[in-house]
């Protein structure tokens, strides 16, 4: 298929640090890919989740699910399934607080989502490159 669009993604990266709400979906999905990666590395796991930019995951999580990224799903999946256990909202100002509660006992038990879905780092590309060009859409490099 020809691509009737492309994009690279830092400059994807660049413009949605600057207005999100401007990104198409399909643009979204990338930058929230690259938004939860890069807090990640930067701020930890839990750095995505305390940006305001969470309010965007239920929306690229569509795109992942669509594109078949079961296995990053999963680990998305069970953080929040751990703050729901929890009795925690998925707004970073509840995040925080619970964060902040937490000592070091709970923070070295907890499980390292970071490192999961770090491991899946190549094959969340792979599909999510796969997915946008069914669209019409190349992730340009």
């Amino acid at each position: 298929m020809n691509p009737q669009r492309s994009f690279g993604p830092m400059d994807l990266y660049e413009r949605g640090m600057a207005d999100a709400d401007s990104l198409t979906p399909e643009e979204r999905y990338v930058y929230i890919i690259m938004e939860i990666e890069t807090l990640s590395e930067l701020e930890g796991w839990d750095g995505f989740f305390l940006s305001p930019m969470v309010r965007f995951l239920p929306e690229a999580k569509q795109h992942m699910a669509a594109a078949g990224d079961r296995k990053s799903l999963a680990v998305l999946d069970d953080y929040e399934s751990h703050l729901w256990a929890a009795d925690i909202s998925m707004e970073p100002e509840a995040i925080k607080a619970f964060l902040d509660a937490q000592d070091d006992e709970y923070r070295n038990a907890r499980r390292d989502w970071r490192a999961a879905f770090d491991e899946l780092v190549d094959s969340r590309w792979e599909l999510a490159r796969a997915y946008l060009l069914a669209r019409g859409i190349e992730l340009t490099y």
